[in-house]
């Protein structure tokens, strides 16, 4: 490879990443995320330098390309990180109160349940795995009423149309309580935002005392997770 540092550019700006010296020697292996970080010691610095040794014996092919091989690298952003998932509520926290509405447009509240164990099952008509999860919540719904427990699934990110279309061609769940969060479609729903709701179904798990017993997001297919969440909570004095 041709000879081509040029001793001025790394006096005056020695911490840059794009030296020409590992520009000639290491072309073919640029480190970007390394040269991000001397952005501001990009191209525009090389100008007056190329332009002053562009006639002079220094000047190689090899040079110009080096040149015009950083120029495009150093110029890309960062690319922008994604914000994280909101952490669900851990177990012991205060489940917060909220305000829904049953079918009939009645309002209901978590505290209205205060000293049972309740499901919080937050879910929507137009979600496929929220759908897929329901027989299977409903069976467990049967199963544990008689030790008052209570599974009430809030239809979240909806429409009150959709929620009410879908309600009449699925009298099958007849152990589960649904309600509609009136906030509908907007972003983000009040009961999501209370419980930190990424994605959903998302199942919380609350005991008499009025705090959280444990939290599932998704459905993969039935399990045992739920019954034996439920199990631990009802004999919770």
């Amino acid at each position: 490879m041709p000879h081509c540092v040029l001793p001025q550019y790394k006096a005056s700006i020695p911490v840059s990443a794009c030296s020409l010296s590992a520009a000639c020697t290491s072309v073919s292996n640029l480190n970007r995320a390394k040269l991000m970080q001397f952005g501001k010691y990009g191209i525009l610095n090389l100008l007056p330098i190329l332009r002053r040794y562009f006639m002079s014996s220094r000047f190689t092919p090899a040079l110009l390309l080096s040149a015009l091989l950083f120029a495009p690298v150093l110029s890309k952003p960062a690319p922008a990180q994604e914000p994280a998932a909101p952490v669900l509520l851990a177990p012991g926290t205060v489940a917060p109160d909220f305000t829904a509405n049953t079918p009939d447009g009645t309002p209901v509240h978590l505290s209205d349940y205060k000293g049972k164990v309740v499901v919080l099952d937050m879910w929507a008509t137009w979600c496929p795995p929220c759908q897929a999860s329901l027989p299977h919540t409903n069976e467990v719904a049967k199963e544990f009423a008689p030790k008052g427990v209570t599974v009430l699934a809030v239809c979240v990110s909806d429409t009150k149309d959709a929620f009410d279309g879908w309600l009449p061609k699925h009298k099958e769940y007849s152990s589960i309580t649904f309600a509609f969060d009136p906030s509908g479609r907007k972003k983000p729903s009040v009961v999501n935002k209370l419980y930190h709701v990424s994605g959903i179904p998302t199942q919380y798990v609350i005991g008499k005392d009025g705090k959280v017993v444990t939290s599932f997001v998704g459905y993969g297919g039935p399990t045992s997770d739920l019954a034996d969440a439920l199990t631990k909570a009802t004999a919770a004095p």
